[in-house]
C-alpha cells in the first residue's frame, strides 16, 4: 500500500512539474538590415525557456549554435527559420530576408564598341557599394590602350537585385544584369540613350 501510494506520489509530481515547465518561445534579431552576399551576418538569439535550437537558414545551411553568424554566398531570397526547443515544447520563427549582390571589389572590365568603331578598350574598376545599393569608384585604363588617368563612377549607379548601372556621366552608363555567382557582369553600352556597344566584368 505504501509502495503504490509512493509510486502515485512521485508519478503525481512528474506531471506536476512538467505541467509548470513554461513553453519556449523562439525569438531572433539580425545585426543588418540590408544584407549583401559575402557579408558576416550575427544572429541574437532572444528565444525564452528553451535550451536547444536549430536554425535553418535557407541556403540548405544549418546551425545549433545559440547565436550563430552566417554569410550567404548568393543573391536572393532566403527564409530564416529558428525552432527553439525546452522542457515545456518546441516553438518556431520564421523571416524573409532579400541578399543583395555584393559589387564592392575590384573588377576586370572590357567595353566593345560597335558600328564603324569596333575594337574594344580594357582596364580595371574598383567598385564600392553602399548600404542603399548605390555604388561609386573609378575605372582605370589598361596600359596601351591610348587613354591615360581614370574615370569615376558617379554616385547615381546603383544594383538591384540582379541588375546594376554604372554611370560615367549623363549620357554614359553601362546597364547590364549580373551573374547569379556575383562575380561577373555586363550589358549594354549606352551613350545618349543608344546603344553603342556591349560590357562585360569579372571580379578578381
Amino acid at each position: 500500500m505504501k509502495r503504490t501510494f509512493l509510486v502515485l506520489c512521485t508519478f503525481s509530481c512528474m506531471l506536476l512539474i512538467t505541467s509548470c515547465q513554461k513553453e519556449p518561445v523562439a525569438l531572433f534579431t539580425m545585426d543588418k538590415e540590408i544584407f549583401k552576399m559575402d557579408e558576416v551576418i550575427t544572429f541574437t538569439n532572444q528565444s525564452t525557456s528553451a535550451k536547444e535550437y536549430l536554425w535553418d537558414f535557407g541556403d540548405s545551411k544549418t546551425s545549433t549554435d545559440e547565436n550563430p553568424k552566417h554569410t550567404y554566398t548568393s543573391a536572393g531570397e532566403f527564409t530564416i527559420s529558428l525552432v527553439a526547443t525546452g522542457g515545456g515544447g518546441t516553438h518556431s520563427l520564421s523571416k524573409t530576408i532579400r541578399v543583395n549582390q555584393n559589387l564592392s571589389g575590384f573588377w576586370f572590365k572590357t567595353i566593345r564598341f560597335s558600328g564603324e568603331f569596333g575594337g574594344a578598350i580594357t582596364g580595371t574598376m574598383n567598385l564600392t557599394q553602399h548600404e542603399d545599393n548605390s555604388l561609386t569608384g573609378s575605372f582605370a585604363y589598361d596600359q596601351g590602350m591610348g587613354f591615360t588617368g581614370s574615370i569615376e563612377v558617379m554616385s547615381t549607379s546603383w544594383v538591384r537585385n540582379d541588375s546594376v548601372s554604372l554611370n560615367w556621366n549623363e549620357a554614359t552608363k553601362f546597364i547590364g544584369t549580373i551573374g547569379s555567382d556575383g562575380k561577373t557582369m555586363g550589358g549594354k553600352y549606352m551613350n545618349g540613350g543608344t546603344q553603342v556597344g556591349t560590357w562585360s566584368g569579372r571580379k578578381l
